[in-house]
């Protein structure tokens, strides 16, 4: 996203970001403990479908070969720090305010975030990685819906990124 789309994000939110980000920074412990259980056990099942898919389609997601191709360091932080900021207020924070039922609001959100991550498919086998990218999205929508702060889904999702950044650099190196 160019800067101006990151702005376009960030303004309309940044009462409630900065609000959230307090909230957050003061109750750091209470959220992890709440978040890290729950989203472990969602990203078993992202590994074990997205480990299926890269071994049955003999391939990545396109968006992932795109990352690869790029310097490790403007990986690190499209992917730490533009991705989870920009993805976390258009998926979950201005999804939500447009749908208020819980259900359909994490199934939703989870879908366009699974849709939007295999963009561009290089092949109808590519777009079987909506599953695992949207298994990722229920586990940032229900996390959204359980704590009600967008400063957590950002930390979370930077979290995530950041160890697949780790991982990359790790296999560049070896």
């Amino acid at each position: 996203l160019s800067g101006i789309q990151v702005i376009l994000l960030v303004i309309p939110m940044e009462n409630e970001l900065k609000r959230d980000f307090i909230v957050f920074k003061n109750n750091f412990r209470l959220y992890l403990s709440k978040m890290l259980p729950r989203f472990g056990i969602i990203m078993i099942a992202y590994f074990i479908c997205n480990l299926s898919l890269i071994l049955f389609i003999d391939n990545i997601p396109s968006n992932q070969a795109i990352l690869n191709s790029l310097p490790i360091y403007i990986t690190a932080f499209l992917a730490i720090i533009i991705a989870p900021l920009t993805e976390e207020l258009m998926f979950r924070g201005f999804i939500r305010k447009f749908i208020k039922n819980d259900v359909l609001f994490v199934i939703f959100s989870s879908l366009i975030f699974g849709g939007l991550h295999v963009i561009p498919a290089n092949s109808l086998h590519q777009t079987l990685f909506i599953l695992p990218y949207s298994i990722l999205g229920f586990a940032f929508s229900l996390n959204y819906v359980k704590t009600k702060n967008i400063a957590s889904n950002i930390f979370l999702h930077s979290a995530w990124n950041s160890m697949g950044v780790f991982a990359m650099a790790l296999l560049k190196l070896l």
